[in-house]
């Protein structure tokens, strides 16, 4: 039997940011950052800075990564994506804004209909 997990709403967990992938990969293939960046043909801080969350996967670094490391560019920019969406999710302007907009809707709801 499955075991399946579920996390409530309270649970508040990290989004993980790709470079975090990436220096995975590098660890476990024993590529220096350094060396990989020149592969890349990219400053090395600028790789340092995706290692560190400090930068976005482009479509052009996706396709770059997928050639580097054979993991597909389109993984890597869901990858970013959904990192991107769970800070929003987090954000505390989001919810604001979504609590100010229940509030918005609800009123909608409430108000007879004008013909």
């Amino acid at each position: 039997m499955e075991t399946r997990y579920y996390l409530d709403d309270d649970v508040q967990m990290m989004p993980i940011h790709p470079g975090l992938l990436i220096q995975d990969e590098l660890k476990e293939r024993k590529i220096k950052q350094r060396e990989f960046a020149n592969l890349l043909g990219m400053p090395a801080p600028v790789l340092n800075d995706l290692i560190k969350g400090k930068r976005n996967i482009t479509p052009e670094i996706a396709v770059l990564l997928e050639e580097a490391l054979g993991i597909s560019a389109e993984y890597w920019m869901r990858f970013q994506v959904n990192y991107e969406l769970d800070v929003a999710k987090k954000s505390q302007r989001v919810k604001e804004k979504i609590h100010a907009m229940h509030i918005r809707k609800q009123k909608y709801t409430e108000s007879p209909a004008t013909v």
